[in-house]
């Protein structure tokens, strides 16, 4: 892959000290954020889920769209930027509208966007799909439809450099700029989709607050509306988008909030998915092989 870099001050000068041109250092120090905390930390905090299914219109049926949402609760331990534990448990909210079928059925994972993370780990307070009009901790719901979303990992990984890995970009674009409102400077990072000449585009844009070497804000934008896949099943991407924010404590960089969404169509049908993590504390483990400072936060 062939990186671009252009050091281009387009929203202002930069003051005294903080070098736009030096793209090495914003590099380098974006994926601290995306990384996690070094050391090891005990996180926990709450898990919202939205899940939409429209089903295209039938001869005798026309099309609907109904939706699950669930929110709870999560507790994990991230050693090293590598989740050891995720454990969480999640109820259906009252104002879900699809039904939840104890026979086949969907099973949605929760991908963490920092670190990297096998699904093994993921531990559910129930492995088995709830009886109708219960809460269920995987979200289930009747596959008529015939659409099943699974984890094929077999090792952890971060899903946006999984992403990242799958578009295999030929070329990407660097560049800093300058905001004096809020203050700080934003790294740009402009990658193409596939190899097209006219191929839609991904950026990734990380903010450092004050130009200082701590990014808060990580936002990944993709295009619009695209295909993925080959063959002659391509899935349709819409209004793809995740956001991770954070927050300096000490030394460390610990996580406050993400979000990711998609929407996906297939073969007539289509899948909305909308996730949200907040991390409400973040404690230092007391018994790790990792060396960490000792001591409590709650990063919001």
């Amino acid at each position: 892959m062939i990186t671009l870099w252009i050091g281009i001050a387009l929203a202002g000068p930069a003051p005294e000290g903080v070098d736009l041109e030096d793209l090495d250092h914003w590099e380098s120090r974006s994926r601290a954020l995306l990384e996690g905390p070094q050391g090891c930390w005990d996180l926990s905090g709450t898990l919202e889920v939205q899940l939409a299914l429209f089903t295209p219109p039938g001869l005798w049926k026309r099309a609907e769209k109904r939706t699950l949402r669930a929110s709870g609760s999560f507790r994990g331990q991230i050693d090293g930027g590598t989740w050891r534990s995720f454990d969480y448990t999640m109820t259906v909210t009252d104002d879900s509208d699809l039904e939840l079928d104890t026979d086949d059925h969907i099973f949605v994972p929760v991908f963490p966007l920092i670190g990297e993370i096998d699904q093994a780990v993921v531990n559910a307070d129930e492995q088995e799909p709830p009886p109708p009009g219960e809460g269920s901790v995987s979200i289930s719901v009747g596959s008529s439809s015939g659409l099943e979303i699974t984890s094929s990992s077999s090792e952890a990984m971060n899903l946006l450099d999984e992403i990242m890995e799958a578009i295999k970009p030929s070329a990407t674009t660097s560049y800093a700029q300058w905001f004096d409102e809020p203050a700080g400077v934003k790294l740009l990072q402009d990658a193409p989709i596939n190899d097209s000449p006219r191929s839609p585009r991904l950026t990734l844009s990380t903010f450092f607050p004050d130009g200082a070497p701590h990014a808060t804000e990580l936002d990944v934008d993709f295009p619009p509306r695209y295909k993925a896949g080959k063959g002659l099943i391509r899935i349709t991407l819409i209004e793809p988008q995740m956001h991770l924010r954070g927050k300096v404590v000490g030394e460390e960089i610990l996580p406050t909030i993400e979000s990711s969404s998609l929407v996906a169509g297939a073969l007539g049908f289509t899948v909305g998915y909308e996730q949200k993590i907040t991390y409400d504390r973040a404690t230092a483990c007391t018994s790790s092989p990792s060396t960490s400072p000792s001591g409590e936060t709650e990063p919001r």
